[in-house]
């Protein structure tokens, strides 16, 4: 029952219901990937974007999707100046 309503909340979110028909392919990929990276690694984050207004949700998982990333670039490596590129 939860997997299923927190399907629902992602797939009410816009570039993924309605806007189908307008948002390419490739854009919707790229927002379920931000999805799966928040939700895999920043639950809480997740969670939280879910109860923001439809209009604000699709930039602010591409924010925490970017944080997500960022924060395990630094983690990547043992070096500090590739980490730092990355």
């Amino acid at each position: 029952f939860a997997s299923s309503s927190r399907r629902a909340a992602v797939d009410d979110s816009p570039g993924t219901s309605s806007d189908d028909a307008r948002t390419p392919p490739d854009v919707r990929s790229s927002f379920q990937y931000c999805v799966q990276r928040v939700r895999q690694h920043d639950y809480e984050a997740y969670l939280c974007t879910l109860a923001l207004p439809k209009e604000h949700r699709l930039t602010a998982m591409a924010l925490r999707a970017f944080n997500v990333e960022t924060a395990q670039a630094l983690g990547a490596t043992k070096e500090p100046h590739l980490a730092l590129m990355r």
